[in-house]
């Protein structure tokens, strides 16, 4: 699936569009997910449609591919997904379709299966939207009010889409055949699936929108069932028991259907088109009536949506967090390129943001730092003060800034009050000693060259308890005695 990218433009985007993920994959087109960004931070999801690359050169497929963007941007109905436009690349021609969150509804039916999660009820709302979006496709006229004489010739399960608002669409009008249209399949070529094709488009016969009323007859008929209508049947046995009128007679899977459903899908699945419902809007209208007697009652579109997202939580979860991380990846690739942040690898060791702490290994080695540059400042002003001894000796003391303690007294008199004595400077690499305290004595390390005062250290006690010269400080940081060095 990832490969499916590379069928796109090399940087990744088509028009104004950036792809995201790939979505997946037909016959003849590959399906993508794409952001379009616009001012102020707008931004919105849209789906790409694109003929592969491999078919772009064929001019029936091209054809055929653009037949459907024209069509596709001529419908407008809320049970039609809706296309946006129609772009031009150098891979061959794309379409922007609207993103919708929800499920194919032949996916539905599978999973709601479990615990009945997706009931009869449920799956009738999704197949009267369809019809609807059907019908309006049916009815499109040309600007002169020609009927344009749209038949999709692919209904099925697969093609329809129930969003999580409860909503379903018909898509992918791929293979609709048009009798107005530049894009005319011959008489005699069968396309679409086979399980939902009418005996007259298997037969390769003329068609029209009766086609479509047998495919969704046949989805009815799998609602009321619960199974495949040809189950256990491959194609060849498929066209034998058509083509000789041997369809399978629907039997309810639960209790309580209304006969009223079982008459409207048999009608539906009549052999002749003359026999069938006249229009999908026919169809539909008689599901309508009968859906009020059915066990499960006609459930609201909020239930309807509700169940779709519950039915596919984890799935909804995992694609919202993938589109996420992959969006942001390109943001940040597109900021590195433009300058706006660093690379990755210039940021591997930035600090983490207030609030978040640090990784474990990184907090073990800053307190060993900690402590290592508190014994090896301790030694530094052991050394500064034997250096510095005779000085100290001889040099008058004041009072602390820092404690405010009396100095001793000094020869010849106490010194004047307005006068404080003068220190002199220290080499900028040195430490300034600190005034003395009750107790034990901490190192505090300024980054002031000039000391504001220097006086003597006092003397040191008879025997210093030095068997265990370190301490924990309120920081946390391990340091070394002061009477100890």
């Amino acid at each position: 699936m990832v490969g499916l990218q590379r069928e796109l433009t090399a940087e990744g985007s088509a028009g104004k569009y950036r792809i995201v993920l790939p979505l997946g994959q037909g016959g003849t087109s590959d399906v993508y997910l794409a952001i379009a960004d616009g001012p102020g931070g707008f931004r919105k999801l849209a789906v790409l449609k694109m003929l592969r690359k491999s078919l772009s050169g064929d001019a029936e497929f091209r054809a055929m591919f653009l037949g459907e963007a024209r069509l596709a941007a001529r419908l407008h109905h809320p049970h039609v997904v809706q296309t946006y436009e129609v772009l031009e690349e150098p891979a061959g021609p794309v379409i922007v379709m609207e993103y919708l969150d929800g499920q194919p509804l032949s996916e539905l039916i599978v999973r709601g299966r479990e615990g009945n999660a997706f009931p009869l009820g449920m799956q009738l709302c999704a197949l009267i939207d369809a019809l609807a979006g059907l019908h309006a496709a049916h009815e499109l006229a040309d600007y002169d009010g020609t009927p344009l004489g749209v038949v999709h010739r692919d209904v099925s399960p697969h093609n329809v889409f129930v969003t999580v608002e409860g909503q379903a669409k018909v898509l992918d009008f791929g293979i609709a055949k048009l009798t107005r249209s530049l894009v005319e399949t011959e008489v005699g070529t069968t396309k679409g699936k086979l399980r939902y094709m009418a005996p007259e488009q298997i037969a390769g016969g003329k068609l029209d929108r009766r086609a479509d009323v047998y495919a969704a007859g046949v989805m009815l008929w799998e609602a009321i069932a619960g199974e495949r209508m040809w189950k256990g049947m491959d194609e060849v046995e498929i066209r034998r028991r058509v083509g000789a009128g041997e369809l399978p007679v629907v039997r309810p899977c639960r209790e309580g259907v209304p006969e009223a459903l079982l008459a409207s899908c048999r009608r539906a699945l009549a052999l002749a088109p003359a026999e069938r419902h006249p229009t999908a809007l026919a169809l539909a209208e008689e599901l309508e009536r009968a859906l009020a007697a059915v066990p499960s009652g006609a459930p609201s579109r909020r239930a309807m949506g509700a169940a779709v997202a519950r039915i596919f939580a984890d799935e909804r979860t995992n694609t919202r967090a993938l589109i996420e991380a992959q969006i942001a990846r390109m943001d940040g690739a597109a900021a590195r390129a433009t300058g706006e942040l660093p690379a990755p690898e210039e940021s591997a060791n930035a600090r983490p943001p207030i609030g978040v702490a640090a990784p474990a290994h990184r907090r073990r080695a800053l307190t060993v730092a900690l402590a290592a540059g508190a014994v090896v400042a301790a030694a530094v002003l052991a050394g500064w003060r034997i250096s510095r001894a005779p000085e100290l000796r001889a040099a008058p003391s004041a009072p602390s800034a820092a404690t405010g303690a009396a100095p001793p007294p000094v020869a010849g008199g106490a010194a004047p009050a307005n006068r404080a004595p003068v220190a002199e400077p220290a080499p900028a690499s040195e430490e300034r000693p600190r005034a003395p305290k009750s107790g034990a004595r901490k190192v505090v390390h300024e980054p002031a060259p000039i000391p504001a005062a220097v006086e003597a250290p006092p003397p040191r006690d008879p025997a210093p308890d030095c068997a265990h010269p370190f301490f924990i400080d309120a920081n946390g940081i391990k340091k070394v005695r002061p009477e100890c060095l």
